[in-house]
């Protein structure tokens, strides 16, 4: 029966009949049916063929029926001429608005009309008719950049009009239409503007293809939209910038439940970023269903985001489908979802889909749900995830490297004196099981197998490996980088943080994989005196100097912000001169454990923030003095009692993070190549060798002696190889001398030749 009456909806329904309604005498049926239902609400002609004289018959009736909320006219127009859709729409648009109804849906998706068709509903738009629409639906027109403008017009005309009270437009949904960046700025203005979405499809629209700007635009507008549930953006090109981009948009999305971003080549360093911002528990709490299907996420970072997944326990879909984990990567992913309770959140498609070049799931089905995985066991040979050559044109993606003089100089300074090799090589350490208390079945491996690494910053426990050794495990368990296979930053800092936080109860995320917890690392003991017990804390002074009197104008309020703003955003140049004039009353202030755990710093953050600022203020002895206590507070994480429980739970200290850091600021170690922080210390290493290696000899010269045995030596092996790699750069040898000349004073027995 065409016509349907519901509790609530009246409905005329001739969708999917494949009707060819080319005049009045074709629509008879349509009009008879809605002449019977004057109280009809919905109307439904999907899946027919309309012509310009049916469609001016249905819309005379159309006049009568103000009751009307629902217009339901997707794939209408089949094998019409684009000239005849537009007069058609604008006969039906007509007799909706004679009759004044009050649409809440309008679907007109799958009729390719493209901007000539579009204007045929652009008055309907901007009528009062619509000031009521929740939900519009435009999908695969083709409305490209000049369809999209006039659909916006007509929106933000509506919203104008109606002095902000409609149209407001919970559901928008325009997959397929060519958008790009052009368009995404011009529905970024409607919705900063209606600022009520809770749904918004734009998958496959070429948003980003030709740059950042489309999508910073429509990132900024979806933070105006608290109460947005599904945002689906597949298939567009967000790269690892974008989907930095939309992580910091989360926070403002309490009411998300699906975030949809399938083959949108936000590579590792997007995944990490959005990981960092899902782990909060206050940001996302209502989680449901995350897609990342298709992304070039590498392994490192996808065991990240499956750690960072613990504190949603409302999720129920998961696709990690076709991204680049590699058969060890997928494994401990399932083993991390598994060990935090979310191993059924993954989507394991149903029946056996294995082929030969597919995972195999002859020990677990749900290997199945990686059964497109296109990774590699050896991370070392995965190509860059944010910066591969000729993998695009973009300039944010392939531009940050091209600077050949730079590149000439950086190839020498990093480079071995035998073509094609590195003179620095891992020796693979003893394994003591896989993450989360898995074995592994590498478990009895000797320590005999030296693995050969690609270009610069590694060392090699070869010569004396065995006094080292034993040295580390007596007192640790293992040594500092006794996990450490690759100089690779990234593989590193997969294996470093163990995730719990004061007052954690044996927490799931504790352990080889786990990420950071921010704050907690930097808190001092407590009912302690600081002469009796090394400090790591940052602001932490002798007893000499805690009696010292603070500075009449100090106020601590203001300081302790303007230091957790300067280490949460470190190229702020501005912060870091406001910076500059408290230091005279800080080399006098003794820091609480509460303001110490407010600011909340990472090793990393502390590292970076002692180079930048030594790097632009370290003439001055008192800026210097903050720069060495930052440090000192990195390396000596472990000596606190929240580190403790971390330090027997891990195979490497909390300190190897701030010395992997160290490492990479003095171009001793590979950056993580997806971290353009680490990429750019990197870059900047011979401009500024001088400064960050004198920064490092009046750190050890000072503080070498409340190292960490294994800190002390790990730093002396890696700091002596990257001298004796680089024998074609006096200053940076003598530099180097310099520095393991203080090293060497505070490490007593130990000799490295």
């Amino acid at each position: 029966m065409p016509v349907e009456v519901l509790a609530e909806d009246a409905i005329v329904d001739f969708a999917d009949n494949s009707l060819k309604i080319d005049g009045k005498k074709d629509a008879n049926p349509i009009v008879l049916a809605m002449k019977k239902c004057p109280q009809m609400t919905v109307l439904r002609l999907s899946g027919n063929t309309l012509g310009v004289e049916g469609a001016e018959a249905i819309g005379s009736q159309l006049s009568n029926h103000p009751s009307l909320t629902r217009c339901l006219f997707s794939d209408l127009f089949t094998g019409r001429m684009v000239d005849e859709i537009a007069p058609a729409l604008r006969h039906l648009s007509a007799g909706i608005i004679s009759a004044g109804a009050q649409l809440t849906e309008l679907d007109l998706s799958d009729n390719a009309f493209g901007p000539r068709g579009v204007v045929g509903v652009t008055e309907l738009l901007s009528s009062p008719v619509c000031y009521t629409l929740r939900t519009l639906k435009m999908n695969n027109q083709g409305l490209g950049h000049q369809g999209c403008r006039y659909l916006t017009e007509a929106l933000l005309k509506g919203l104008r009009d109606s002095k902000g009270s409609g149209p407001k437009l919970k559901t928008f949904s325009a997959g397929r239409n060519r958008l790009e960046n052009y368009g995404a700025k011009l529905l970024a203005d409607v919705f900063s503007e209606m600022k009520s979405l809770e749904e918004l499809h734009l998958y496959q629209n070429g948003i980003g293809i030709h740059g950042m700007d489309g999508i910073q635009c429509l990132v900024n507008a979806i933070a105006l939209n608290p109460n947005l549930r599904v945002l689906n953006l597949s298939d567009n090109s967000l790269t690892a910038d974008g989907g930095t981009e939309l992580a910091k948009s989360l926070s403002h999305l309490p009411n998300l439940e699906e975030l949809i971003l399938d083959d949108c080549l936000i590579r590792g360093r997007g995944c990490r970023s959005l990981a960092n911002e899902i782990e909060r528990e206050d940001v996302v709490p209502n989680l449901k269903c995350l897609r990342l299907y298709g992304n070039e996420i590498t392994r490192d970072a996808g065991v990240h985001l499956a750690l960072c997944l613990e504190a949603k326990t409302k999720l129920k879909h998961l696709n990690l489908n076709a991204n680049e984990f590699g058969s060890e990567g997928i494994d401990m992913v399932i083993r991390t979802l598994e060990s935090i309770g979310l191993i059924e959140a993954l989507d394991v498609p149903p029946g056996d889909r294995s082929t030969e070049d597919s995972v195999s799931d002859d020990l677990d089905p749900r290997y199945r749900a990686f059964d497109e995985d296109q990774g590699s066991d050896n991370e070392d040979e995965e190509g860059d995830d944010d910066f591969e050559e000729g993998e695009y044109n973009d300039s944010e993606e392939a531009g940050d490297f091209e600077d050949e003089e730079l590149s000439r100089t950086q190839s020498s300074f990093h480079s071995s004196g035998k073509s094609g090799d590195s003179s620095f090589q891992t020796v693979k350490e003893r394994s003591v099981g896989g993450p989360f208390g898995y074995a592994s079945p590498k478990s009895t491996e000797k320590l005999t197998e030296a693995k050969p690494l690609a270009v610069g910053g590694a060392f090699s426990f070869r010569s004396i490996l065995s006094d080292i050794q034993n040295e580390a495990n007596a007192n640790h368990g293992s040594g500092l980088f006794s996990a450490l296979d690759s100089t690779d930053a990234s593989a590193c800092r997969s294996k470093l943080w163990a995730n719990a936080s004061a007052g954690s109860k044996g927490s799931p995320m504790s352990g080889l994989f786990a990420p950071p917890r921010l704050g907690t690392f930097v808190s001092p003991p407590k009912d302690t005196k600081l002469t009796n017990q090394p400090s790591g804390c940052l602001f932490t002074t002798s007893t000499a100097s805690q009696s010292a009197t603070v500075g009449p104008n100090f106020k601590e309020a203001e300081a302790v912000e303007c230091l957790k703003q300067c280490l949460a955003s470190l190229e702020d140049d501005a912060l870091m001169q406001i910076l500059t004039g408290k230091l005279p009353c800080w080399s006098k202030w003794n820091i609480s454990e509460t303001t110490l755990t407010e600011i909340s710093s990472t090793p990393e953050t502390l590292v970076r923030f002692a180079f930048r600022f030594a790097r632009q203020y370290g003439s001055n002895p008192n800026h210097m003095d903050l720069a060495i206590r930052a440090l000192l507070s990195a390396c000596t994480a472990d000596s606190h009692p929240l580190a403790a429980k971390q330090r027997q739970q891990q195979l490497i200290s909390l300190s190897g993070r701030a010395v992997n850091q160290i490492l990479v600021h003095v171009g001793a170690m590979k950056p993580d190549r997806s971290d353009p922080t680490e990429v750019k210390a990197s870059e900047e290493v011979l401009i500024y060798a001088k400064t960050d290696l004198e920064l490092l000899k009046c750190f050890l010269s000072q503080h070498g002696a409340r190292l960490d045995s294994a800190v002390r030596q790990s730093l002396a092996l890696l700091l002596t190889q990257h001298k004796e790699a680089h024998p074609q750069t006096p200053p940076i040898t003598s530099a180097l001398d310099a520095v393991l000349g203080a090293l060497e004073a505070k490490m007593g027995s130990l000799s490295v030749s």
